[in-house]
């Protein structure tokens, strides 16, 4: 049983860690394996409290939420905590509803969860991998921008439709269960998933938007929550220009991958 064991773990680090024989050690090393989409930048209308005019400028994110085998790459690079923390800091919360485990010193996804967006992290683990790979997460804005359809909008109320099931894992077709990600119909850039299925993490503290800001705008400098955007498996009606404050320690939420257009 122990051989069986050893070829099992074997082939799941060939998985994750071949990758044009590049061996990740090291932050930042990580820049594949991740589909990416170009958004072009524009004006666009942030519609709540209050609605407003900015620009974003050219910027790339993840079609997909990032997925638990993804996550668990970064996790075995950094070596990680078999708890989930790295130090002091919690990434990921290993409970028995998290859909990844810690087997024979790695993280792994349960089996048939590969493709399914990681969702007991925090806000900390989210940002950590993203700098990992070489980018960060979304500003508020960035977010909703891509989710509207950027450039390419129709004006959908959620991301991608004006039909939640259709686009979206929500509590009327979830079953109250996260599901694989790139199974519902992408919006207007070919993202998906981004109305339901799980809520996602930003790069922004949570609070009034500044009106001052015009250009690429952020939140505030500081604050005790971060935004979350996007709805989720749990719930109903959840629009595009809906937003949350989430203490940045929750360990309940997914998030996706931005890099800056140089």
């Amino acid at each position: 049983m122990k051989l069986f064991r050893f070829v099992d773990i074997s082939a799941i680090l060939l998985l994750f860690y071949s990758c044009d024989n590049h061996e990740f050690n090291n932050p930042g090393d990580y820049t594949g394996g991740v589909e990416m989409i170009s958004v072009i930048g524009g004006y666009f209308n942030i519609e709540k409290d209050p609605s407003h005019n900015v620009y974003i400028n050219d910027f790339q994110i993840s079609k997909y939420e990032i997925t638990n085998e993804q996550f668990c790459v970064f996790l075995n690079s950094i070596k990680c905590g078999s708890n989930g923390s790295f130090g002091n800091t919690a990434y990921i919360k290993l409970d028995k509803d998290c859909q990844i485990e810690y087997i024979d010193r790695l993280f792994i996804p349960k089996k048939g969860k590969e493709k399914y967006p990681v969702h007991r992290t925090t806000w900390y683990g989210g940002d950590a991998y993203c700098k990992w790979a070489a980018g960060r997460l979304p500003t508020e804005a960035e977010w909703e921008y891509a989710a509207s359809g950027g450039n390419k909008s129709q004006g959908y109320i959620y991301s991608g439709g004006n039909n939640y099931d259709e686009v979206g894992w929500n509590s009327n077709n979830s079953n109250y269960e996260v599901h694989a990600v790139g199974l519902k119909r992408p919006n207007e850039l070919g993202l998906y998933d981004m109305s339901g299925n799980l809520r996602e993490w930003c790069q922004d503290w949570y609070g009034e938007y500044d009106l001052s800001q015009k250009i690429n705008p952020q939140g505030p400098a500081n604050g005790k929550q971060k935004v979350t955007r996007g709805g989720d498996c749990y719930y109903g009606d959840y629009t595009i220009i809906e937003r949350e404050g989430t203490e940045p320690a929750w360990p309940y939420e997914g998030f996706r991958l931005v890099r800056e257009t140089k």
